[in-house]
């Protein structure tokens, strides 16, 4: 046999050799361990913990938003009311962690791009009106409360880390809506009394502002409340108010109608 076609002949198996690895697609080319490697690289390149933790914390927490308000009554004293509001209006919302202790200052209004946290202190003890039974701190549940400017100027959400709850529709608008102006036009209270007799008071109030509720308590002079307002009032309306109470037994001279923006007296005259 001719050199050259012995040599032919020798390459042959080689070169078919070849052709099979090229077009088998079963074929395994690349070591074990590298091919492991690779199929686990796209794997790694995404956290593996980032949906799990994300979802555990969003499932962590219930809020719900209960009241926007303009004003609310606070105990100054025993038996005795004030009124906060006037120059700002207030968020609430109930507070429920599973799991973790969050801060209040955590949770936030925001609106406009402007934030504001949910720490408002009471400026006295509240027992009734838009507050819960207790306040909201590390972890226990209850409310929480933003002190907000007297007109947002769009419809804020509630924050809390990546989390965010819409207020509803109601409160909304109330805290959008152009702010409440009340003036007290009138107060008439009795200029003498009897310890023990009964007496009657009247008042007349104007909304100069858009709608809200108009909040005052009539308190005997610093020493006792005897009657609360609470009247819705639309803008352009007017409330006319009357009560009735008992004098009380105390050297009082003067009956207050305190209101978030003011407080009236009238001088009274205990006889006998």
């Amino acid at each position: 046999m001719p050199r050259t076609r012995r040599a032919l002949l020798a390459a042959l198996p080689a070169v078919v050799g070849l052709a099979g690895c090229s077009t088998d697609p079963g074929g395994d080319t690349t070591p074990d361990g590298a091919t492991a490697t690779t199929a686990a690289t796209p794997a790694e390149t995404t956290p593996p913990d980032t949906t799990t933790t994300t979802e555990a914390t969003a499932a962590s927490v219930e809020l719900e938003v209960t009241a926007a308000v303009e004003s609310y009554l606070y105990r100054q004293g025993p038996g005795l009311l004030a009124v906060a509001g006037g120059d700002e209006q207030y968020l609430l919302a109930e507070v429920a962690v599973g799991g973790g202790t969050p801060e209040p200052g955590e949770f936030t209004v925001r609106s406009s791009g402007v934030t504001y946290p949910m720490t408002h202190e009471p400026r006295g003890p509240v027992e009734a009106g838009p507050f819960g039974r207790s306040r909201y701190r590390g972890g226990r549940a209850g409310w929480l409360a933003a002190a907000l400017p007297p007109s947002l100027p769009a419809a804020p959400v509630v924050t809390f880390r990546e989390q965010t709850w819409p207020v509803p529709d109601g409160p909304a608008r109330r805290l959008t809506d152009p702010a409440p102006s009340f003036t007290v036009t009138s107060f008439e209270a009795p200029g003498r009394v009897r310890p023990g007799s009964s007496y009657s008071v009247r008042l007349t109030v104007r909304n100069d502002g858009g709608p809200g509720t108009f909040r005052a308590a009539l308190n005997w002079a610093g020493e006792r409340t005897v009657a609360t307002v609470e009247q819705e009032l639309s803008g352009g309306g007017r409330l006319r108010w009357q009560a009735g109470a008992d004098v009380p037994p105390g050297d009082a001279t003067a009956m207050a109608l305190v209101t978030p923006g003011e407080t009236v007296e009238r001088r009274v005259t205990v006889e006998g």
